[in-house]
């Protein structure tokens, strides 16, 4: 799904957005990812130390960027639902540009 997307040029994107609107002093929009193997360890970790996730639970991932926790999340549990909340309107863009190339 993100293989036209490099880290580093959505981090580069992600950065002249914030540049341009005057909030680099915002730490908490840093672009960061988390890969595929490490949102493995936090569910199995999460399911150890507290119990089963629910089948019909909901996946909430806060400042999601472009997705890549939200598609992991859903590979890995059946969530009923799997939401990401962006504030950067590039990195939406990318994430809805990365599911249209892949299921058109």
């Amino acid at each position: 799904i993100f293989a036209g997307f490099s880290a580093k040029g959505v981090k580069a994107k992600s950065i002249r957005e914030r540049k341009e609107a005057g909030l680099e002093s915002q730490k908490s929009l840093t672009y960061s990812e988390i890969d595929f193997a490490l949102m493995n360890q936090i569910l199995n970790t999460v399911k150890t130390n507290f119990g089963p996730l629910y089948e019909k639970g909901i996946f909430l991932d806060l400042g999601s960027g472009v997705g890549k926790a939200c598609v992991a999340a859903a590979l890995q549990h059946p969530f009923e639902k799997v939401v990401g909340v962006e504030t950067l309107q590039i990195l939406s863009d990318i994430a809805a540009s990365a599911v249209a190339e892949r299921y058109q």
